[in-house]
């Protein structure tokens, strides 16, 4: 398996986005796993988000469940949004971590 994960939230309709790059820690063990689920569950239900990828998770109840927990060396920002957030407006990626 490839321990190496990068993801990009964001870019759409402002262009905002957070990048990060990191590891993968996969999630074998089964009471981690439903613990983890239950969370994510329960904070969707908490800020009462309507979609979420978590939701999809009931389509596979005959397959076996995975979950990666991504664990970020780097994480960057940047915004091209100069209209409406002009205080972090850049071209170039800010460091976070």
């Amino acid at each position: 398996m490839n321990p190496k994960a990068s993801f990009v939230v964001g870019m759409g309709p402002e262009h905002i986005s957070v990048q990060a790059h990191g590891r993968i820690d996969l999630i074998v063990n089964d009471e981690e796993r439903d613990r983890i689920l239950n969370l994510l569950i329960g904070k969707q239900n908490l800020l009462g988000v309507k979609k979420w990828p978590i939701d999809e998770m009931s389509n596979f109840k005959e397959s076996y469940k995975v979950i990666f927990k991504i664990v970020p060396d780097e994480l960057y920002f940047m915004n091209l949004d100069s209209e409406k957030h002009k205080e972090t407006v850049s071209d170039e990626f800010i460091k976070i971590i």
